[in-house]
């Protein structure tokens, strides 16, 4: 059981079904299969091979799922890179993350080529832009795709592998990789399709970065329930409007300042956005006057979430909004959380401690860094500072 068995089984069983919006390109999930075989196929006559760790440096654009995708098919490892990260910190993460090759966005060319002397196990070869190549330093990835074969990888790849590695910000530190298997990102799919009624006929718009954790909750939902998923090149409140309206959203995931940018739009009245069937906000507090211009102007549920790359999440379900004001929700599917005090015993209700959790999103650890693992993770419990 592995990640790029979800897309092989919609190729076979829906494939003529719409798999992915990107501005004015349409694929199906035969089209989009074939494309992610054919990037499978080149980082393996590149050398890549199960275990390697590939870095993603792109922008929200069809190749950075592709990407996601062909990875998880041969077995190596996806390290989405932040694109803000610059200079030093670059180098730092790439060299952290093993990356024996990356694929950037010629947007972010001038990043690469002012660390790639530091950059000593990627190969020359390895070196991939989606665009234009400038130089004879970048091979073109779309030239690679599209002179590679679309059969499927025969690789063996298990649940229990490493899929891909996600970087934390480093408010508190020196970045950690944080180490997911097959498995972890399998019962997002499973998890959060459930949670918020994800299935065949669901059309998610993504208009968040890709790069970004929160970006999994609802494609790895949407993919592995043969739905569409929409996505935007970045968040423009009209934008995101008008594609509710054009594409029949039916479930997106925001931040606050999000909604507060739609709700504000002059025109929003003017936009039919009668499709969405559930709306999720995350990754900071959701005010009592948001919530209530959210429910009064979208007619659809509204979840909260909270939770931490790390592999801690609660859920406040839409008959909690207004009764547990306050409230980050309830532990998920099999999760349990506890307040806990300086000696990690489980504090009375009503003391305040630190937030530890523990359950099946649980991380494998952080990157070669079984010091800061092993100061995170106590007995199963994540600590969460």
């Amino acid at each position: 059981m592995n990640l790029g068995e979800m897309l092989r089984r919609n190729a076979t069983c829906y494939p003529d079904k719409t798999a992915l919006v990107f501005e004015d390109l349409r694929l199906s999930y035969r089209q989009f299969n074939d494309r992610v075989n054919r990037v499978a196929q080149s980082l393996l006559e590149l050398g890549v091979k199960k275990g390697d760790n590939v870095a993603s440096m792109l922008s929200n654009c069809p190749e950075a799922l592709e990407v996601y995708f062909a990875v998880a098919k041969i077995g190596a490892v996806v390290v989405p890179i932040n694109p803000m990260v610059k200079g030093k910190d670059l180098a730092m993460q790439l060299d952290n993350a093993d990356s024996v090759a990356i694929i950037v966005g010629e947007e972010y060319i001038s990043e690469v080529d002012a660390i790639r002397e530091d950059l000593g196990k990627i190969p020359p070869q390895r070196y991939l832009v989606v665009g234009e190549a400038p130089n004879s330093n970048y091979s073109s990835y779309r030239d690679l795709r599209n002179q590679s074969s679309a059969a499927e990888p025969n690789i063996e790849v298990e649940e229990n592998d490493v899929y891909n590695i996600m970087y934390t910000s480093g408010t508190t530190g020196l970045p950690k990789g944080i180490v997911m298997t097959h498995r972890i990102r399998l019962l997002y799919a499973m998890f959060f399709g459930v949670e918020y009624g994800v299935g065949y006929d669901s059309r998610i718009l993504s208009s968040g970065a890709i790069y970004f954790n929160g970006s999994f909750i609802f494609l790895m939902a949407c993919f592995f329930a043969g739905g569409t998923f929409v996505l935007l090149r970045k968040f423009d409140a009209t934008e995101v409007l008008k594609t509710i309206k054009k594409e029949k959203i039916t479930h997106s995931f925001m931040v606050p300042t999000q909604f507060i940018a739609l709700l504000a739009h002059p025109n929003f009245n003017e936009y039919d956005t009668s499709s969405l069937q559930a709306l999720v906000s995350g990754a900071a507090p959701l005010s009592k006057k948001t919530k209530e211009d959210i429910l009064a102007n979208f007619q659809c549920q509204l979840h909260e979430l909270y939770g931490l790359t790390e592999g801690i999440v609660t859920v406040l379900r839409p008959h909690e909004q207004f009764t547990k004001l306050g409230s980050v929700g309830l532990p998920h599917f099999f999760s349990q959380i506890k307040i806990v005090d300086d000696n990690l015993q489980e504090l009375p209700t009503g003391e305040i401690g630190e937030i530890a959790g523990k359950g099946p999103l649980l991380m494998l650890g952080y990157y070669k860094n079984p010091e800061a693992t092993a100061q995170a993770v106590k007995n199963g419990w994540l600590l969460t500072g």
